[in-house]
C-alpha cells in the first residue's frame, strides 16, 4: 500500500476543526517524510514510519504555543484515521482523504 502523496486531513481539537494537507514519500527501510501544511506553515514531519497499515509521525508546532504534536493512525486505502497528540494535552481524533 502507498501512502505517496497528499492527504486532506482535518484534526478535530477542542477549539474546532482545524484543517491540514499532508505531504508524505515513503522511502527505503519504512522511512517516511514529508510536511504538514497547518495554518499556511510547512512543518516537517519527523520520527515518521509507515509499517503497511499503521503510520506515525511528529510536528513541531509554534501557533498558539509551540509543541510538538505525536500523529498515529492506521491506513485504509484512500483514507487515514486516528489521533493527534499536543504535548500534555489530550488526544484529539484525525482524519485524512488522499487528494
Amino acid at each position: 500500500m502507498s501512502i505517496d502523496g497528499r492527504w486532506n486531513a482535518t484534526i478535530h481539537t477542542p477549539m474546532g476543526k482545524q484543517n491540514a494537507i499532508l505531504t508524505m514519500t515513503l522511502g527505503e527501510s519504512q522511512v517516511v517524510t514529508g510536511t504538514l501544511n497547518w495554518e499556511g506553515k510547512d512543518l516537517h514531519l519527523f520520527d515518521a514510519s509507515f509499517d503497511g497499515t499503521n503510520l506515525k509521525w511528529s510536528a513541531q508546532v509554534t501557533q498558539p504555543m509551540r509543541l510538538k504534536v505525536r500523529f498515529k493512525g492506521t491506513v485504509d486505502g484512500d483514507s487515514i484515521t486516528g489521533t493527534a497528540k499536543p504535548g500534555i494535552f489530550p488526544a484529539s481524533n484525525v482524519e485524512a482523504v488522499r487528494a
